[in-house]
């Protein structure tokens, strides 16, 4: 990830400019949030791929340099969890993204006159080489420009910490293993293979650099950790993403209807096997899940819901979850998979659950006070 990383840049707000967006202090420890459209840009949501970064600015009226001066906050990349609400909220459409750079009140950058936002049409996702072509820069010069403002503003406080010092926490975490209550249950650094908590790494890189010392995690919070490793090149990936990963290099090359190739699959996966493929959220579908799509017909499988989201291709986008997560112990078989839309998907994973009954046929029990009942098609 670098400047050329760039591809988009949108303009965000808060009650018409009277507010920040996306504030770090509103965000606390989250290296995250959810991108908002209005309800008139729904085909600008997909147009970020993801891995692509969007450069936010924003207009609110108390800035440094006067009022109203358009400033640039944020650099984001996107994911592929998708939200939407009622139309009749005037932002609708929703798309997580993660942080990748944060600037504050103190430290965001007014826009330099020579950039010219003027004619961007407002809370859509613009193409950088279209602002480029208007500012008269080459695409990558203003790749560049803007990715230099971001970082040599953001003045990390861990900008002292180097890869090696990162490789030497790791390997000292292979020998030693990681605190318990240090255990990140949000994003994990990947790295030869395997998962690490990011701010617990860089806790203990911090001993192998100049300051030689444990950087206990109250000095620092997740954005800054997960942003300055990023910078070093390491991968970043948010468990939420991990939960959709299955094991897929058993289903190579099957024939048959859907439900003979899902069973030949699942008929090859080794008992207790831990194996995974750990891929950054940009993967496409392994052809287990397309399976798994196919047979429910795109349907979120959550009693009443009628959400259809349609994508650019003309295909509906529909996510696979796991009834018990990967990292609680929960497979990728059958009948601990389930289709939800991404609205069902996130509350499942963060809302008041509980399990009743679940066997082989189907799973029933309470999600936020309402009761469900999947019925696996597959015995």
């Amino acid at each position: 990830m670098n400047h050329t990383s760039i591809k988009w840049i949108k303009g965000v707000t808060r009650n018409h400019g009277e507010y920040w967006a996306y504030l770090e202090e509103e965000l606390k420890d989250q290296a995250w949030f959810p991108l908002n459209w209005p309800k008139n840009r729904k085909e600008n949501v997909l147009k970020p791929a993801v891995g692509d970064l969007i450069v936010l600015y924003q207009r609110p009226e108390q800035v440094k340099g006067g009022k109203k001066i358009k400033v640039f906050t944020h650099i984001v990349s996107p994911t592929n969890k998708l939200r939407v609400y009622n139309d009749l909220m005037p932002h609708p459409w929703e798309r997580e993204c993660d942080i990748i750079a944060i600037l504050n009140k103190n430290t965001a950058i007014n826009v330099p006159k020579h950039i010219f936002l003027k004619n961007l049409v407002w809370g859509s996702c613009v193409a950088i080489s279209q602002l480029a072509k208007q500012s008269n820069f080459t695409t990558e010069e203003l790749q560049k420009e803007i990715w230099n403002m971001f970082f040599e503003n953001s003045k990390s406080k861990l900008g002292h910490i180097t890869k090696e010092n990162v490789l030497s926490a790791i390997a000292q975490i292979d020998k030693e293993g990681e605190h318990e209550r240090r255990i990140s249950l949000d994003y994990k650094i990947v790295y030869d293979g395997r998962l690490y908590s990011p701010k617990y790494v860089i806790s203990v890189a911090n001993q192998y650099s100049v300051q030689r010392e444990f950087l206990n995690h109250d000095k620092f919070n997740s954005i800054e950790a997960n942003t300055h490793l990023r910078k070093l090149n390491f991968s970043i990936l948010r468990l939420a993403d991990l939960e959709n990963v299955v094991i897929d290099e058993f289903v190579k090359g099957e024939k048959g209807n859907v439900e003979e190739r899902v069973k030949k699959a699942l008929a090859k996966i080794p008992d207790g096997s831990k194996k995974r493929i750990i891929e950054q959220s940009d993967r496409q579908d392994t052809p287990l899940i397309r399976a798994l799509k196919e047979l429910y017909n795109y349907e979120c499988q959550f009693p009443g819901c009628k959400t259809k989201i349609l994508k650019r291709d003309g295909g509906i986008y529909i996510e696979i979850a796991h009834i018990v997560a990967v990292k609680d112990g929960g497979k990728s078989v059958v009948e601990n998979l389930i289709p939800l839309c991404p609205n069902h998907h996130k509350e499942f994973d963060y809302g008041m659950r509980e399990i009743h009954s679940k066997n082989e046929s189907e799973c029933n029990g309470v999600l936020n006070s309402v009761p469900f009942q999947f019925k696996f098609r597959i015995k």
